[in-house]
């Protein structure tokens, strides 16, 4: 079983490593919540007041991301899932 968990992580690292995705080791998720509520707030002709709670997420947080490996294929490629 060990095994089957160092091939799955060895594809997930080299499909990050292949298509050049930016890492990073803070999570910025609530400045850029930040700016939006500043935005919203900011656009009261195109967003009534009464209504801008519809777009504001509460808790938000980063988008995390596994990998399915496709079986029915000879090479077992990842396909990529990001929540």
């Amino acid at each position: 079983m060990g095994n089957v968990r160092v091939t799955y992580e060895t594809k997930i690292q080299n499909f990050v490593d292949e298509k050049n995705f930016h890492i990073s080791n803070t999570d910025s998720t609530n400045v850029f919540q930040n700016q939006i509520i500043k935005t919203i707030n900011n656009s009261k002709i195109f967003i009534p007041q009464n209504s801008q709670w519809k777009y504001i997420k509460l808790n938000p947080s980063a988008p995390t991301s596994k990998g399915h490996i496709k079986i029915h294929k000879p090479i077992q490629p990842i396909r990529p899932i990001v929540t």
